[in-house]
């Protein structure tokens, strides 16, 4: 798994997992444009252990899929 990727490769080959990248190439927004997976998986506490095992500035983890149960619409007295 040392293979250096795009988001949309890693997207496409972990649909719906969390993985642990390395060597992140981001572009002006902070996202991420590259990076080399070296772990995934569907538990994001088994991910994030695992991320926390390497050196504290060389790895991020995150979720490919889209985000579920994060947003609530805020409804207002009177709205309909």
């Amino acid at each position: 798994m040392d293979e250096r990727l795009t988001w949309d490769e890693i997207k496409r080959r972990f649909p719906d997992e969390y993985v642990v990248l390395i060597d992140a190439e981001l572009d002006q927004n902070t996202d991420v444009v590259a990076a080399t997976v070296v772990n995934h998986g569907k538990s994001k506490q088994e991910m994030r252990s695992y991320l926390g095992q390497l050196d504290p500035k060389s790895g991020a983890c995150l979720w490919t899929g889209e985000p579920r149960g994060l947003l609530s619409p805020v409804r207002r007295a009177g709205d309909r």
